[in-house]
């Protein structure tokens, strides 16, 4: 059986190439441009390394929060310093969107905060309508996330990483 741990993805970190790539195409020029003063947010220590690598070629800056989860939907997330956020927009950094709980707390924090939009991007999005309209009530504009699974939010394309990580496969 081919799976990604074999072609040399051995986990999602190696993914966020593709979501750096993404954010890159949308700072370019349009009505889909990252603000320069966009803030790149991880809701928690794991998504540190995700929100780097996406933030740090663009030269953007980031805030890391602390996530306590007491339940599938029982999650806090506190930041250092939410005020960061404040007249800024953000993107919200996560691996895999499922009941929302963790991306809900997190943009209702910041929105708090005074940060003008929230958007997220995501690797695998599992979440149906109902969660999507959780999503979208609690301020979050907009779900970008891989087409890693079928969702109408799979907007990313996964094909170029995953043929680069064959092609690299074949040479060794």
């Amino acid at each position: 059986m081919l799976t990604l741990r074999r072609i040399g993805l051995d986990t999602f970190h190696e993914h966020v190439a593709v979501l750096s790539r993404h954010c890159t195409v949308y700072r370019a020029d349009g009505a889909d441009g990252v603000p320069p003063d966009t803030l790149v947010v991880g809701p928690d220590s794991e998504a540190r390394q995700w929100v780097e690598a996406i933030a740090r070629p663009l030269g953007l800056d980031i805030l890391i929060g602390a996530k306590h989860r007491a339940g599938d939907r029982d999650v806090r997330i506190g930041f250092d310093d939410a005020g960061t956020a404040a007249g800024r927009p953000v993107v919200l950094v996560d691996d895999v969107v499922s009941s929302g709980a963790t991306l809900i707390e997190a943009a209702r924090t910041l929105l708090a905060a005074g940060a003008v939009s929230v958007e997220v991007f995501a690797t695998h999005a599992l979440y149906g309508p109902d969660t999507a309209a959780l999503l979208a009530s609690a301020g979050i504009a907009r779900v970008r996330a891989t087409d890693s699974v079928v969702h109408p939010t799979g907007t990313i394309p996964l094909a170029d990483v995953l043929a680069s990580a064959l092609e690299a496969r074949s040479r060794a």
